[in-house]
């Protein structure tokens, strides 16, 4: 009877972690990877996962650091799905390494994305 009530517990835990995100209402954003990260440029990636619906974005950007400062970047536009950049020209110390997260700007609210590690390459 122990068994089987562990092998419950076990189906009910996996299950549950191969479900939707607990709240489908809730936009979702991903960072993706930093493409030609340079000193003098990069282009940061980022992807529309879920629009809630009802909502709608109103602009996009990334966030990013270092343990030298930080920096944001915006750019105004409605977009619905799929991926976004934007190509950065911010004058990065070479050789550093920093953290990144894309964002949204809805009606609802911002969204931040996860955060992906970069490094900049001398150039």
């Amino acid at each position: 009877m122990r068994f089987v009530f562990l092998l419950l517990i076990s189906i009910v835990v996996i299950l549950s972690a191969c479900s939707e995100p607990e709240d489908p209402e809730l936009t979702v954003v991903e960072t993706l990877e930093v493409e030609d990260s340079f000193s003098s440029s990069r282009t940061f990636r980022g992807s529309v996962e879920y629009l809630a619906e009802g909502d709608s974005v109103i602009a996009y950007g990334f966030e990013w650091e270092s343990r030298y400062g930080n920096w944001k970047a915006k750019k105004h536009r409605r977009i619905s799905k799929g991926t976004f950049s934007l190509k950065d020209t911010t004058r990065l110390s070479k050789w550093n390494k920093f953290s990144v997260r894309a964002f949204l700007e809805t009606k609802n609210g911002i969204t931040y994305g996860n955060e992906v590690g970069f490094s900049t390459e001398g150039n």
